[in-house]
């Protein structure tokens, strides 16, 4: 029978009533919170597209009942850290025993799942938000089939050294999302399949870390910067690192890279399929132009961002010279936004 819903309520309503099996069941989607129930009454689901709330307690087993569901491709779990209360004792220097604290769910509990998960991380989607009530942290760690990223209300993740470790361990890291705060121990990677950096401005009091995102490009075919209306005029400095840390190996740049610096990339990098590049005056024009000619050889698609709609006579100057596409930079970065 073909499910043409997939929402929890009415899905638990169709099994109770014996329309359906729960080994039927391949989706299940909600607009709220559900329990790891979920995971447990439906043997072969595939996705469970809601947030499941995963008890302290749960932490253990999570892994093992992860890895029974051999057909689960997305999942994704909030582990909520109470406040802690303080027990009074009559014996002095007792020690009572608490929950785990947010710091230990980071660097104990989450790298053992990571380690329980293994090479299957590689194919499957997970999303883990922590949230302790005592100090309000939250950290979301996203998963995506060996894509790596955090997000933290807290500037710098060095809780999440140890998750990143492991997940080396296990062979499945493909990607790594950064904006260079958290510099990772990378000498164990080989190669990253792909690597996305978000951009932010450089300054004195907060300098880009350009020496480990040039190791980080070393690594990688594919680079891709995500820039804002305010840090795309980072995109020089940007450019340098890509030039810096390149081996030579990078098939595609997606950086929107000034024309001045478009030559050099492709110079540097003799397999380049792909490169993103903003055209912003008459002269830049001219330069693509000079530049696609001289390389028309060579295969590579541009992507041309050009600045203002009143240089579309421009910009269209270079239709027919090669393989190019053209983008609004100012829908670009709303969108990015």
């Amino acid at each position: 029978m073909v499910l043409y819903t997939s929402d929890v309520d009415i899905v638990y309503s169709l099994v109770a009533n014996g329309i359906v099996t729960s080994n039927q069941v391949k989706i299940l989607s909600s607009n709220r919170h559900h329990t790891l129930k979920l995971l447990e009454d439906f043997s072969d689901i595939e996705e469970i597209l809601c947030v499941m709330t995963c008890p302290l307690e749960a932490l253990s087993m999570l892994g093992d009942l992860i890895q029974s569901r051999k057909r689960l491709k997305t999942v994704s779990f909030l582990i909520y850290i109470p406040p802690v209360i303080k027990q009074k004792s009559t014996q002095k220097k007792r020690r009572v025993i608490q929950s785990p604290t947010y710091q230990n769910v980071m660097k104990v509990e989450i790298p053992e799942l990571i380690k329980n998960l293994g090479y299957r991380l590689k194919y499957l989607f997970i999303g883990i938000t922590i949230c302790d009530s005592m100090s309000s942290s939250c950290t979301s760690i996203i998963l995506n089939k060996g894509l790596y990223n955090v997000l933290s209300n807290n500037s710098i993740y060095s809780e999440t050294n140890n998750i990143f470790s492991e997940l080396i361990n296990t062979g499945a890291l493909r990607g790594l999302t950064t904006d260079g705060h958290t510099e990772y121990k990378i000498d164990n990677i080989t190669s990253l399949k792909e690597l996305t950096i978000v951009a932010r401005t450089n300054s004195e009091n907060d300098p880009i870390n350009k020496e480990y995102l040039e190791k980080l490009v070393a690594k990688t075919k594919t680079v891709t910067i995500i820039y804002n209306s305010t840090t795309i005029f980072e995109n020089q400095y940007y450019s340098n690192i890509l030039k810096r840390g390149t081996c030579g190996g990078l098939r595609k740049i997606n950086a929107i890279i000034p024309v001045s610096e478009l030559e050099g990339h492709i110079v540097a990098n003799k397999d380049l399929e792909e490169i993103e590049v903003i055209v912003r005056h008459p002269d830049d024009v001219e330069d693509m132009k000079s530049i696609m000619q001289k390389y028309s050889e060579r295969d590579i698609h541009y992507c041309v961002h050009y600045h203002k709609l009143t240089d579309t006579k421009y910009w269209l100057l270079l239709r027919g010279l090669g393989d190019v596409t053209f983008k609004n930079i100012v829908k670009s970065l709303m969108t990015l936004e």
